[in-house]
């Protein structure tokens, strides 16, 4: 545990690119998806709980919906990729 000149050995792994890829794609995609939830659950407060809700508003919210909906299937879709990735390369070379 300890060096001969008293410093502390460093046992922690190094994140590697595809590791650092793939985590900041889910960030995003959890990102989106709390976005998502926050645009579904916040209109009533947004329009004081009114029956009358302009039609571009609800539009609108549709569209941000949709937006970041497929961001983050995008982003979720491209991490599963790079894992994948990387465990064939990890497979392949300790073969």
């Amino acid at each position: 545990m300890w060096k001969k000149s008293g410093e502390i050995m460093k046992t922690r792994k190094k994140l590697t690119p595809t590791q650092l890829a793939v985590i900041v794609l889910l960030g995003i995609a959890l990102a989106c998806l709390v976005s998502v939830l926050n645009g579904v659950y916040t209109p009533g407060r947004a329009i004081g709980d009114t029956d009358a809700v302009p039609a571009a508003f609800v539009d609108w919210k549709v569209a941000r919906a949709e937006l970041y909906g497929y961001a983050a299937l995008v982003c979720t879709a491209l991490s599963f990729v790079l894992i994948l990735k990387d465990w064939l390369r990890g497979s392949q070379s300790a073969s």
